[in-house]
């Protein structure tokens, strides 16, 4: 979202149409390269490595995984799942809507989105504690009630100041 928006900022609107756009996605294979470097330099854990010569790492991990965690595999990822569709939702639907209405521009979707990113970057963390304490299943199934009940109004109500409000709760 900041290389976007700086992206967004410095080259006028027709360049950004015809290349701009592309920028970000370039920059972040070279991150996904530099990633694959660093993993392949990296040696494994001594336990790992001890496990894999005493045979007992599976071959196939996935399908141990499904075989025998099925109804975990399941209920994690409908749980999981959901706080992934109000993730995009708020990411990449909400500012969508709001500047194909006219109501905020790209720039200030933009920013609303960076606005986003660095709640759910400092709430992944207090969540996490509340987590440890709560419980995970509580805590996802109060993270959806909470995007269930301000999905509608964040959807209808067209005001600028409320999409980033919004943008901003749902970082959270």
């Amino acid at each position: 979202t900041a290389v976007f928006l700086v992206v967004e900022i410095i080259l006028p609107q027709k360049l950004m149409v015809s290349y701009g756009w592309r920028i970000p996605f370039l920059l972040a294979f070279l991150i996904l390269i530099i990633g694959f470097v660093i993993r392949y330099r990296i040696s494994e854990t001594p336990i790992f490595e001890a496990a894999k010569a005493e045979k007992r790492i599976s071959g196939l991990p996935a399908r141990d995984v499904f075989k025998y965690n099925w109804k975990e595999v399941l209920a994690g990822t409908l749980l999981a799942g959901s706080s992934g569709i109000f993730f995009y939702f708020a990411i990449a639907l909400l500012p969508t809507v709001f500047e194909s209405k006219g109501i905020v521009s790209v720039t200030m979707g933009l920013i609303a989105t960076a606005i986003f990113a660095v709640m759910d970057i400092v709430f992944v963390f207090i969540g996490g504690s509340i987590s440890d304490r709560y419980g995970r299943r509580t805590m996802l199934i109060t993270a959806n009630a909470i995007a269930l009940v301000i999905i509608y109004p964040a959807i209808y109500v067209y005001n600028p100041v409320a999409f980033t409000v919004f943008l901003a709760i749902f970082g959270i």
